[in-house]
C-alpha cells in the first residue's frame, strides 16, 4: 500500500513540474483568444442590463466596447448582434439617422453571410440617407426605413420611424404622404392588436385621400376600415364600407387588386356564417387574378387559402391539401410568413380530421417557430394545440393555453378567435367533470353566438348587398343610355359638319367663279 502512495506522489510531482512546460505554448496561444471572448460576452450582457434598464447612453458604451472586439476577432454574427443592438440604442436617444446607419449595416452583413441580394426597400433607405435632411427626404427616409423594419420582423421597432414619418408629413401638409403613411402605420396597429389606433389612423389616412379627392386611396382605405370592423364581428359596418369600397373602384373603372376586394367582402360572409356568399365571392376573386394588376402574388396567396378552406369545408379533404400546398409554395417564393403559419395550420387541421394528431401537432409546432408579433396567430396557435389535446385526452394542457386567451385584451379584436377558445372552454370542462365552469362557458358562448348571428345583422347585410347590386345595375344600364345619346349626338354632329363643309365648299366655288368672271369684264 505504502509502494502504491509513492509511485502516485512520484507521477503527482512529475505532472506538476513536466506538464505545464509541455502545455504553456498552447495556453498562451488560447489565453488571449477566451479572455476577449470573455470581455465581449461580459460587455454585451452589461449593455443588455443597462437597455432594460433604460439607460441608453451607458448601454451604448458597453455595446461599442464589444463591437470594438467583435472587429478584432472577425466575429460576423457577433457584428451583426452589436450593429442591431447600438442602432436601437441609437434610436431610443432620438439619434434617428445614426441608428438607421447601423441597421444597415448589420443587414448588409447578413445579407453578405447569406448570400441574399439586397431588397427594394434596403437599396431605397441606403440611397435615401445619403440625401440631404429637408423635410420631405425625411419623410421618405423614415417612411422607407420603417417598411424595411417592418419586412424585416421587427414592426414594434417600425412604429417609431411611422410615426416620425407621418409628423413630418403633417408639418408639410403634404396629404398624399399623410394618407399614405396614416394607412400602413394603421396596418401596423392592427397587427400588433392595438385596434383604437389602427381605426384612428386609417381614419385619418381616409381625411388625407378625400381633401386629395384620391379615389383609389379612398377605396383601399374603407376596404382595410371594412376589414376592422369584420374582425370586430361588426358585419353590418363591415360589408358597408367593403360595399363602398367596391362602388368607388367601379365608378372609376380600376381593376388594381380587385381580386382582394372580393376576398375581403367573402371574409365578412365567412365570419357571418353565410356560406354560399362566401364561396361566391371567393371564385370571383379567383376569376380575376390573373387578369392584368388584378392581384399581387400575397393576394393569389389568400385566394388559395379559402379555396383550401371551401374544399375542406366540402369534404374535399385532397383537393385541400393541394391548395394549402400552392399556397405555401407562393408564400414560400415571397417570403409572405402569414401565408406559411396558414398553410401548416392548415395541413395541421386536415391531419386533425384525418385522426393523426401527432402529425398535426409537429406542423403546428413548426408554425409556432414563424410567429411574429402579430397576436392572432399566437392565440390561433393556442386554440389549435387545445383541440388536439382534447382528441388526445391531455386536458392538462388544455387549461393554461385557452386561459391565455381569454386572458388576452386582444381577444376581442378576434371574433372568430374569441369564439374558437369559448367553444373549447365549454368543451374541455364538460370533459374533466367542471360542470359549473362548462355552464358558465356555455352561457358566454351563447351570448356571443347570438351576437355574430344576429338575423337583424344579416338581413341588414343582405339588404346592403341587394341594394349595391341593384344600385350596380342601374348605373350600369344608365351608362349604356348615356353612350348610346353620345353616339346619337356625335352622328348628328358629325352630319351637321359634313353638310357645313360641303356649304363652304359650293360657296368657295361659287366666290372663286364670281371673281373669275369680274376679272374676265374688267379685262374685256
Amino acid at each position: 500500500m505504502k509502494t502504491v502512495i509513492q509511485y502516485v506522489l512520484i507521477l503527482w510531482l512529475v505532472a506538476l513540474t513536466v506538464l505545464p512546460e509541455l502545455c504553456v505554448a498552447g495556453i498562451q496561444d488560447g489565453d488571449s483568444l477566451r479572455h476577449d471572448s470573455r470581455n465581449i460576452a461580459y460587455f454585451d450582457s452589461i449593455g443588455v442590463y443597462y437597455s432594460i434598464h433604460s439607460d441608453n447612453r451607458k448601454a451604448l458604451i458597453f455595446f461599442n466596447e464589444a463591437l470594438a472586439l467583435k472587429k478584432q476577432l472577425y466575429d460576423t454574427s457577433g457584428l451583426i448582434s452589436s450593429y442591431e443592438h447600438i442602432s436601437y440604442s441609437l434610436q431610443l436617444l432620438k439619434k434617428y439617422r445614426e441608428a438607421i446607419s447601423y441597421q444597415l449595416l448589420a443587414i448588409s452583413l447578413r445579407n453578405e453571410i447569406m448570400h441574399k441580394p439586397s431588397g427594394k426597400y434596403f437599396l431605397r433607405v441606403r440611397y435615401l440617407i445619403s440625401k440631404p435632411d429637408d423635410s420631405l427626404n425625411l419623410t421618405r427616409l423614415y417612411y422607407r426605413y420603417a417598411l424595411l423594419l417592418s419586412n424585416d420582423g421587427k414592426k414594434k421597432q417600425g412604429l417609431d420611424y411611422y410615426v416620425l414619418a407621418l409628423k413630418v408629413a403633417k408639418n408639410l401638409k403634404y396629404d398624399k404622404a399623410i394618407s399614405t403613411i396614416a394607412n400602413d402605420l394603421a396596418g401596423e396597429y392592427w397587427d400588433l392588436g392595438k385596434k383604437k389606433l389602427s381605426t384612428f389612423h386609417y381614419e385619418e389616412a381616409l381625411a388625407a385621400a378625400i381633401r386629395i379627392n384620391d379615389s383609389i386611396r379612398m377605396a383601399a382605405i374603407y376596404l382595410n376600415l371594412g376589414d376592422n370592423y369584420k374582425e370586430q364581428g361588426k358585419f353590418e359596418a363591415g360589408i358597408g364600407l367593403i360595399i363602398k369600397a367596391l362602388k368607388i373602384k367601379e365608378a372609376i373603372n380600376d381593376s388594381s387588386h380587385l381580386s382582394f376586394y372580393f376576398i375581403k367582402a367573402a371574409e365578412v360572409a365567412k365570419a357571418s356564417r353565410n356560406w354560399k356568399k362566401w364561396e361566391k365571392y371567393i371564385r370571383k376573386a379567383y376569376e380575376v387574378k390573373d387578369l392584368d394588376h388584378c392581384a399581387s402574388p400575397k393576394e393569389k396567396a389568400i385566394i388559395y387559402e379559402n379555396l383550401g378552406n371551401i374544399a375542406e369545408q366540402n369534404a374535399h379533404l385532397n383537393i385541400a391539401f393541394q391548395y394549402y400546398d400552392t399556397l405555401m409554395d407562393i408564400s414560400r417564393k415571397i417570403n409572405y410568413i402569414n401565408g406559411i403559419i396558414v398553410a401548416l395550420n392548415s395541413r395541421a387541421h386536415l391531419y386533425k380530421k384525418m385522426g393523426q394528431p401527432a402529425k398535426a401537432l409537429r406542423l403546428i409546432s413548426a408554425a409556432d417557430k414563424y410567429i411574429t408579433e402579430n397576436p392572432f396567430y399566437h392565440i390561433n396557435s393556442n386554440n389549435n394545440k387545445a383541440e388536439l389535446y382534447l382528441e388526445t385526452r391531455e386536458y392538462q394542457k388544455i387549461l393554461p393555453l385557452l386561459n391565455e386567451n381569454i386572458a388576452s385584451l386582444v381577444l376581442e379584436n378576434y371574433a372568430d378567435a374569441k369564439l374558437r377558445t369559448l367553444r373549447l372552454l365549454y368543451k374541455v370542462n364538460t370533459r374533466m367533470a367542471h360542470y359549473k365552469e362548462a355552464f358558465r362557458w356555455n352561457d358566454s358562448l351563447r351570448n356571443f353566438e347570438n351576437f355574430l348571428r344576429d338575423k337583424d345583422v344579416r338581413v341588414k347585410i343582405a339588404e346592403l348587398e341587394t341594394k349595391y347590386q341593384t344600385e350596380k345595375h342601374k348605373n350600369i344600364i344608365s351608362l349604356l343610355k348615356t353612350r348610346n345619346e353620345l353616339y346619337n349626338q356625335q352622328i348628328q354632329f358629325a352630319i351637321l359638319l359634313i353638310i357645313a363643309l360641303i356649304v363652304f365648299i359650293i360657296f368657295g366655288i361659287f366666290m372663286a367663279r364670281i371673281t373669275s368672271i369680274r376679272n374676265f369684264f374688267q379685262k374685256g
